[in-house]
């Protein structure tokens, strides 16, 4: 997702758009940058970077001449502000959030769709049960009649109760594969479109 992002502070204005899956920034071209620098600042990586900007002419007269992306969103605020900054706090959002709030979002909504999933799969699987046990109970009906019919002929009976019988267990050992879980969707599929 990419959002809109800004550092306004010491009568700076400078813009961006960060992509919340890579966590980079996009600073946007015209966005200002500090014409002073903290002491603590001179000589760290980011002020080699942003010395490095200047000398290659993406930096002029304190302002972006073109967009750039930054991998991070750190040494895009440091380069900006001319001091270590936290960019995770620096950067906000047009509704006064920074990206630190963006992730708790983002990862709350991812929360709540993998509690969705989880359900939506646990629901599933639970009639996927209900439709096993029900084809069970039908086997062991059909079981029961085929004792009580033709008994005369015993081979026969003994070989109808075997079929029954690892028809039974195979539907309980196979009632939350993905060959069951098809079935089931099918039916429930065809219920639905009977009902509209």
């Amino acid at each position: 997702m990419k959002v809109n992002v800004l550092i306004e502070r010491n009568g700076l204005n400078s813009k961006g758009i960060y992509d919340t899956e890579d966590e980079s920034i996009l600073v946007l071209k015209g966005s200002k940058v500090s014409k002073e620098i903290a002491p603590h600042f001179k000589n760290t990586t980011y002020d080699i970077l942003r010395k490095s900007l200047i000398s290659e002419g993406i930096i002029q007269d304190y302002r972006f001449t073109s967009d750039y992306k930054f991998k991070k969103a750190s040494p895009a605020s440091s380069v900006i502000l001319g001091s270590n900054s936290n960019g995770k706090i620096e950067w906000i959002t047009e509704n006064d959030g920074d990206l630190k709030s963006i992730e708790n979002k983002q990862s709350n909504i991812e929360t709540k769709n993998k509690n969705n999933n989880n359900k939506l799969m646990k629901d599933l699987l639970s009639v996927c049960e209900k439709e096993a046990n029900l084809k069970i109970k039908e086997l062991e009906r059909k079981l029961i009649e085929r004792t009580q019919e033709n008994t005369e002929d015993t081979e026969s009976m003994l070989q109808d109760i075997i079929k029954l019988r690892d028809e039974m267990f195979s539907i309980k050992e196979n009632m939350f594969s993905l060959a069951f879980l098809h079935i089931v969707i099918d039916k429930l599929w065809d219920e639905y479109n009977d009902t509209n």
